[in-house]
Formats: structure tokens, C-alpha cells, sequence
């Protein structure tokens, strides 16, 4: 699940979600929101050339007794692509085996292959994980106090609050922003246990769902900010409430 932090990100993100789709053979979810979707910016340095990524773990043709959901290390199967001779097989929107034979349940189909479907599904996730981009910072290397951010809507305006609160108020103070919002970066949590005194989560709704979420992956103590009355955060309010946090 990816979510843009703004425009530039939302160019960004739609190509690495096309990718990621077809190299992991998985659904990917970029989110965006209405701030981003309804407003004119001029992005520069935009980098037009697109490329695809396929990620390469094809079967070969006529590969006997093919199987198109065979169990790997990596989570991945070794794909057919459509006109390749000899890898007919099976694809239904039911629980399947190697094959792509349906399998029912664990009553009527004692066997293992449901829970191997799903255990291979859920590798994925780790082998993503091994190549997962960094996680971006603002002002964060002698940073004493933490702000997370993600998506859209909150990143300019995070960044300019800790311009005020460090150059008015004289508090050091960092942002953490996320667009990788599941998996989750371990470095993340490197990041929220450097010793700060305190982590304030921003966000644009009521409940914290991504404070509750890095509480539960990080194990870490966090503050929470938070706007829902269908208006933008402004970096003179949100340093405001900041500040007394």
C-alpha cells in the first residue's frame, strides 16, 4: 500500500505501483486525496522516463508438468505469459494448489495446499521488504523531538512548521514521511527509537490509524495531531499544537 505525499509522489508512486504489481504478481493500492487530486502545482525536474518492470521469473516453454503457483523461497511463481506453448494451466478466483486446481477446505481437503498458497503469498511481503526504498526525512539528523507524516496533504506543511518551530522557537525538531505505508519499513522504526523525546504523528483524520499502526509494528509511545473537519492543515495552527504536545 503506497500513499502520495504529493504531486510529484503521485507521478512517482503510479509508475512503482504498476511495477510492483507485475513483478510480485500481487494487487497494489496507491492512495491519494482530495488536496492533491484538486489543486495546480508545478512540479519540476520530473522524470519521464518510464521504465517497466516486469521482474524477469518466467517459465520456460513447454516446461513439463508446469506448475503456475509452484512454492518458492521468494514467494514468487515463474509466470506464462499469454502465446507460450506448452504451460496450460488453471487460474479461478478460489484457493488453489500448485497446479491451479481448486481446493476447498481443510475438512474436505485434508491436505496442505491452502496453507502453502498462503504462506507463499505472505513471503512476498518479506522479499519486498529487501529492496524497499528508504524512508525520506526532513531536517532529522540532530532532530530531539519527531513528527511523522504521511500521504498527502500534511508534507509541505509538516515541513514548514518544523522550519518555524526550530528558527522562531529554537526546538529541534525532524519529520519522518512515509508513502510506504504497508509493508512498513523497518528503518522506520530505527528512526522512532533514536532516542527522541518525543513523536507526534500528524493526520487528516479523526481516529490515528497510522499512529495506532506504528504503535503496534514499533512498540513505540507516540502523540497524536489530528484534523477532520474537511480543511488542510496550516503551519502556523499545527506548530501551535505542536508546540504544547
Amino acid at each position: 500500500m503506497l500513499a502520495a505525499r504529493d504531486v510529484k509522489d503521485a507521478y512517482d508512486l503510479a509508475r512503482e505501483a504498476l511495477n510492483l504489481a507485475e513483478k510480485y504478481q500481487t494487487p497494489v493500492i496507491l492512495m491519494s486525496d482530495l488536496y492533491i487530486a484538486e489543486h495546480y502545482e508545478t512540479v519540476e525536474n520530473l522524470d519521464t522516463s518510464v521504465r517497466i518492470e516486469r521482474g524477469g521469473k518466467y517459465a520456460e516453454e513447454n516446461t513439463p508438468d508446469y506448475k503456475r503457483y509452484a512454492l518458492t523461497d521468494d514467494g514468487i511463481s515463474p509466470r506464462a505469459i499469454p502465446g507460450m506453448s506448452g504451460l496450460m494451466h488453471n487460474e479461478d478466483s478460489d484457493e488453489h494448489n500448485e497446479y491451479g486446481d481448486v481446493v476447498s477446505d481443510a475438512v474436505t481437503d485434508p491436505t496442505p495446499p491452502r496453507r502453502e498458497q498462503m504462506e507463499k503469498r505472505m513471503r512476498k511481503l518479506q522479499t519486498y521488504l529487501k529492496e524497499i526504498p528508504p524512508t525520506e526525512t526532513y531536517r532529522y539528523e540532530d532532530a530531539e523531538y519527531a513528527v511523522v507524516q504521511w500521504g498527502g496533504g500534511t508534507r509541505g506543511v509538516v515541513e514548514e512548521a518544523i522550519d518555524i518551530l526550530r528558527e522562531r522557537g529554537g526546538i529541534k525538531v525532524g519529520a519522518i514521511e512515509v508513502n510506504h505505508v504497508f509493508p512498513l519499513n523497518p528503518d522506520i522504526g530505527d528512526l522512532l527509537r533514536g532516542g527522541k523525546k518525543k513523536i507526534i504523528v500528524v493526520e487528516n483524520n479523526f481516529s490515528g490509524q497510522f499512529a495506532r499502526l506504528l504503535r503496534s509494528e514499533f512498540l513505540v509511545q507516540t502523540e497524536l495531531v489530528t484534523k477532520y473537519d474537511g480543511e488542510s492543515f496550516y503551519p502556523g495552527p499545527l506548530q501551535m499544537r505542536s508546540r504544547r504536545r
